[in-house]
């Protein structure tokens, strides 16, 4: 008798917040401005405390990137960062940049 080899593939889905949280009606849980947010220069990436006891991630590649939803690794929320983007009238290409201003405690 031959035996046939099956495989199954798992898809892995993000645990629910165990405070029954989830993303308000525009998608995201809550606004959080960028001042508000922790950075670590040596990662490059801004992080927020989440309700499930981890902490919010987007670095800022993403956030130079246009990118404004940082995510929970351990859970389904989502927070959209509030920033500014800043105009460089010093630079003769007129180039845009992102306040990256963060206020020491």
């Amino acid at each position: 008798t031959t035996r046939k080899k099956t495989m199954s593939t798992t898809t892995v889905q993000p645990k629910p917040n165990p405070l029954g949280l989830t993303n308000g009606p525009n998608g995201v849980y809550d606004d959080v401005e960028i001042e508000d947010m922790e950075f670590n220069e040596e990662t490059g990436v801004y992080t927020y405390p989440c309700p499930c006891g981890d902490k919010f991630e987007i670095t800022q590649d993403q956030l130079m990137n246009g990118e404004d939803i940082a995510r929970c690794p351990s859970c389904s929320l989502l927070i959209r960062v509030i920033y500014e983007v800043e105009e460089d009238n010093d630079d003769e290409n007129n180039s845009n940049s992102l306040n990256f201003a963060v206020e020491a405690c």
